[in-house]
């Protein structure tokens, strides 16, 4: 997914990123030098010529021959290739099940928006649940653009409960796989349960398409590995093959929570300038 030819004109027009392809395997113009983060399910082991060009490192999330290093980083999938209801009663945990069960007796109900409006309104929620994890939120343009660029690989499932949304999940379906990329929530989702509904729905749309969920990328033992492990997700260790030393570029100090006190608008367009000159 993450090594798809979209996603070179979506960060392109987003955050102006040079980018260029070498063997096979899209590079992004960091301060570190060219890299690429996480390319999936990469089999073989560059050659000279890429090196040449990646004085960065890139990851994978498999291990064929030569790939040795584990990152630290780990991804979580799910194989959805029978009903949903048996990956409710026999995969997930009893207690996220619990909460499943929570959310619709609270009346939670979800749908797959395809407006521009509903991407809004979830970038919105988005926003505040980056700002109070400490994250720095990518810009609604990023959204956007990926909506218009992966078209219907580009799914937005949004939960409400009593005519409010409560929380949403965009999701890119590549082949076989459905690759959760960002997720929002309300103060009201906390109350009502809505976000494990969101995530449940999603496994169950996997579940009718014959499809793998791939949770993201996470810490090894974050809070993040345990929530996603809950669903019953399988863990995948990420692995990396680098050249010389790398060369780390510098991180913004703006701490993320301040950023939480702006207008959604104007955070976004802060976004642009982080993404763009402190990545």
């Amino acid at each position: 997914m993450f090594n798809r030819d979209e996603w070179s004109k979506i960060l392109k027009e987003a955050y102006g990123i040079r980018s260029e392809k070498v063997c096979g395997v899209w590079l992004y113009e960091t301060r570190a030098g060219m890299e690429m983060n996480f390319v999936g399910d990469y089999l073989e082991m560059p050659s000279e010529d890429f090196f040449s060009k990646a004085n960065a490192s890139i990851r994978v999330d498999s291990k064929p021959n030569h790939w040795n290093f584990e990152s630290g980083l780990e991804t979580y999938r799910l194989k959805c290739d029978k009903s949903f209801d048996k990956i409710l009663k026999e995969s997930i945990h009893q207690k996220t099940r619990n909460l499943i069960y929570k959310a619709e007796k609270n009346g939670v109900r979800t749908k797959i928006a395809d407006d521009e409006e509903s991407l809004w309104i979830f970038y919105k929620m988005y926003v505040r649940t980056m700002c109070g994890i400490g994250a720095i939120p990518q810009s609604y343009d990023l959204f956007s653009l990926a909506r218009k660029e992966f078209g219907k690989d580009f799914i937005l499932f949004m939960s409400e409960c009593d005519g409010k949304y409560t929380s949403g999940i965009v999701a890119l379906r590549d082949d076989a796989r459905l690759h959760i990329w960002s997720n929002g929530q309300s103060a009201l989702a906390r109350v009502t349960a809505a976000n494990m509904k969101t995530y449940a729905d999603l496994i169950k749309f996997a579940c009718e398409n014959n499809l793998e969920v791939d949770f993201g990328n996470c810490e090894e033992g974050s809070s993040l590995a345990f929530f996603k492990s809950r669903f019953g997700a399988k863990k995948i260790p990420i692995w990396t093959v680098q050249k010389g030393q790398i060369r780390h570029g510098k991180r913004s100090k703006v701490p993320a929570k301040m950023l939480a006190f702006l207008p959604v608008s104007v955070l976004s367009m802060a976004s642009r300038i982080l993404f763009k000159y402190l990545r």
